[in-house]
C-alpha cells in the first residue's frame, strides 16, 4: 500500500497532473497521505528503527520540520518544506516494506522501470514538439532526469543483456536532451558497469562477447542515429567557459554575495526554506550550496553525511559482491554529480527514486550486517 501511494504520486507528478486543478489536487491528495504515514511510521512502536541510516533520516525530517519553528519561513509556505521530507519518508517506507516482504523488491524494479517508460515517452514527446499539454514540469529537459535517476532499478535485474538494453535507452535518451550532468552521469555509470562485468569473478568468455557485442551495438546506434545529439552535447561542453556554465558562475557569485552578509545565526542555522530566493534565483544548482544557504551549517553536516553514508555502503556492497552494488554506485553517481552541477536533494521527484532504492538495499545492510564486515 504504502509503494502504491508513492508511485501514484510520482506518476502523476510525471504526467503534469497537477496542471489540471482537479488532478493536481489528487496529486496533492496521496503526496499528503505519504507524508502523513510517514509521520505515523516513525512513531509507530512496532516498527523497529535497527537501521542507522533510517535513524539519520529521522533526525534528518526532525530538523527540516523543526526549521518551521525555528527559521523564518517568510520565503515560502509551508508546501515547500515538504520537498526536502518526501524522500526521507519514501526511504523509510520502502525500507519498512522490505522488511515486511522480502520478494517486493520485483515490484519495485517493476514500478521504476514502468517509470522510466513513461519518463522516456514524455521526453520523446517534448522533444518533438507535439503541442501536447503534459504540464510545466515536464515541459523542460529536467524530466531527463527522471529517466536517468530509474537506472539504480535496472542492475537489480538479472539478465545482464536487460541491463545493457536499459542502459542503452537511458543512454540515448540522456544524449537526446542534450543534458551535460545527465550526460556525464550515464557515461560514468556506464564505465562502471563495464569495469564490474569483467572484474566479477563469474565472468566467463560468453560475458565478454556480451559486453563486446553491446559496445558495438551501441556504438553503431549512437554514431548512426544520433550524430547531432553528439555534436550538440560537444558543443555545449567546450562552450561551458563562454557560456559561465550556462549562467551557473554568475549564479554562484550572487549566492555567495548573499552569504557574505550573514549574521552567526543565518551560518549556523540558515535562512529558512525558500530564502534561495534572496539571491533572485529559484534554486542554487548546487546542493551543498542550497543546503548551506536554507539550513546553515548544521543542514550542510547533514548533507554531507548522508553523502558519507552512501558512500560507505557503497564500498560495503562492493566487498560482498552484493547485487545492490551496482545500482547503488550508480545512485552515487548521480547524487555526486546532480548534487554538484545542478540539484537534486531539494526536488522531491526523482530523489526518490533515489531514496527508494536506497531503501529496499539497507535491507541487506542490516540483515547481513556488511558495514561491521567491511
Amino acid at each position: 500500500m504504502a509503494f502504491l501511494c508513492i508511485y501514484t504520486y510520482l506518476s502523476m507528478h510525471a504526467l503534469g497532473f497537477y496542471a489540471g486543478e482537479s488532478m493536481g489536487s489528487t496529486s496533492r491528495l496521496v503526496f499528503m497521505i505519504v507524508i502523513i504515514s510517514g509521520i505515523a511510521l516513525i512513531f509507530n512502536r512496532n516498527n523497529n528503527i535497527d537501521s542507522s541510516f533510517s535513524r539519520f533520516w529521522i533526525v534528518w525530517i526532525a530538523w527540516m520540520l523543526l526549521s518551521i519553528v525555528i527559521l523564518r519561513i517568510s520565503y515560502a509556505g509551508l508546501s515547500t518544506i515538504w520537498r526536502y521530507v518526501f524522500p526521507p519518508m519514501v526511504f523509510l517506507f520502502c525500507y519498512s516494506a522490505k522488511k515486511t516482504c522480502f520478494k517486493i523488491e520485483t515490484v519495485f524494479v517493476i514500478g521504476f522501470i514502468v517509470l522510466f517508460f513513461l519518463a522516456f515517452y514524455l521526453n520523446i514527446m517534448n522533444l518533438q514538439y507535439m503541442g501536447i499539454d503534459i504540464g510545466e514540469e515536464v515541459s523542460v529537459s529536467n524530466l531527463v532526469y527522471w529517466c536517468l535517476c530509474s537506472v539504480p532499478f535496472f542492475f537489480l535485474i538479472s539478465r545482464n543483456s536487460l541491463k545493457m538494453f536499459f542502459l542503452l535507452l537511458a543512454i540515448i535518451i540522456v544524449l537526446l536532451t542534450y543534458k551535460r550532468s545527465a550526460t556525464i552521469a550515464i557515461g560514468l555509470i556506464t564505465l562502471l558497469f563495464i569495469l564490474d562485468m569483467t572484474k566479477t569473478a563469474k565472468t566467463s568468455l560468453r560475458s565478454y562477447f556480451v559486453i563486446a557485442l553491446g559496445l558495438l551495438i551501441a556504438y553503431y546506434v549512437i554514431t548512426h542515429y544520433f550524430q547531432n545529439a553528439i555534436l550538440g552535447i560537444a558543443e555545449r561542453m567546450s562552450a561551458i567557459e563562454e557560456s559561465e556554465g550556462s549562467g551557473r558562475i554568475p549564479l554562484y557569485n550572487d549566492v555567495l554575495n548573499v552569504l557574505k552578509t550573514n549574521d552567526l545565526f543565518d551560518w549556523v542555522f540558515g535562512r529558512g526554506v525558500g530564502s534561495i530566493s534572496i539571491s533572485k534565483h529559484t534554486n542554487a544548482h548546487n546542493d551543498a550550496l542550497q543546503i548551506l544557504f536554507e539550513f546553515g551549517l548544521i543542514g550542510l553536516v547533514l548533507y554531507f553525511v548522508m553523502l558519507w553514508k552512501v558512500i560507505k555502503r557503497t564500498i560495503a556492497f562492493r566487498k560482498a559482491r552484493s547485487n545492490y552494488y551496482m545500482g547503488y554506485a550508480a545512485s552515487v553517481v548521480i547524487c555526486i554529480v546532480l548534487g554538484a552541477v545542478s540539484n537534486l536533494v531539494v526536488f522531491n521527484s526523482y530523489f526518490s527514486f533515489i531514496c527508494a532504492y536506497w531503501g529496499i538495499a539497507e535491507y541487506e545492510i542490516t540483515q547481513n550486517n556488511l558495514l561491521n564486515h567491511s
